[in-house]
């Protein structure tokens, strides 16, 4: 067993777990199961700490354009997909995971569906749309294309930003993320080129409304550039 602190594994470990919790860890002839408790006994295995992903887009799925996030399928089809990565990321070790940006409220139900016993998921802090200003990150569509379920939410300026924020906490995100600098993928924003304002970041996140700081909201931000992004480090 590797408990994550460092320490040498520990061989022939017992892990007796009660109420869901794990309620001590130590050599397995020290740490006696009851009587009438099941044994799962995974002696061929390695047991440790579930992993923590702080970086998950479920709804992302064989992306090779823009059009591939919100355009290539209907937002029904991408629930789907997402709730299957969801489960996969579990299913090879990670027990908790921060999404960054999907479409819709997506991410929101797959954070509710497991305490339904519907579907198996790491715990999971959910995000929203990418708030993203004009020719940014993630405004992929000229003006002649309405895409109601886009991965981009585009605001402008700082009031623009609250309210794009105070919606996204309306519907029970748990981070919202906001755009500093394009990506290699966006059509209008190259990745090195600063989109949002300082001002606009700040009104995001470090102010930020009071319902984020009631509800305990975080803000995380893309910027591939500390000198063209100045808020970046001071943001997230």
């Amino acid at each position: 067993m590797i408990d994550g602190t460092g320490r040498e594994p520990l061989e022939r470990a017992s892990i007796p777990i009660k109420g869901g919790r794990i309620s001590a860890v130590d050599r397995v002839d020290k740490v006696r199961p009851p009587a009438e408790c099941r044994v799962v006994d995974v002696s061929e295995r390695t047991v440790m700490p579930g992993m923590i992903d702080c970086h998950f887009h479920g709804a992302y799925q064989d992306v090779t354009c823009w059009g591939d996030y919100d355009l290539r399928r209907p937002i029904e089809h991408t629930t789907l997909l997402a709730a299957r990565n969801a489960q996969t990321l579990l299913e090879v070790g990670f027990t908790a995971a921060r999404d960054t940006g999907t479409r819709g409220l997506i991410a929101v139900a797959i954070r509710d569906l497991p305490e339904a016993g519907v579907l198996m998921a790491p715990r999971l802090k959910a995000g929203g749309r990418i708030i993203s200003s004009t020719g940014g990150l993630a405004d992929a569509y000229g003006d002649w294309v309405e895409n109601r379920t886009s991965l981009g939410q585009v605001a402008d300026g700082p009031m623009d930003v609250l309210k794009a924020v105070r919606q996204q906490i309306k519907y029970g995100v748990d981070n919202t993320k906001i755009e500093a600098s394009g990506t290699g993928i966006s059509p209008y924003s190259a990745s090195r080129k600063q989109t949002m304002s300082r001002e606009e970041m700040a009104i995001a996140c470090r102010r930020g409304p009071s319902q984020r700081r009631a509800r305990g909201v975080s803000c995380t931000g893309h910027g591939r550039d500390q000198e063209r992004c100045p808020g970046r480090g001071r943001h997230r």
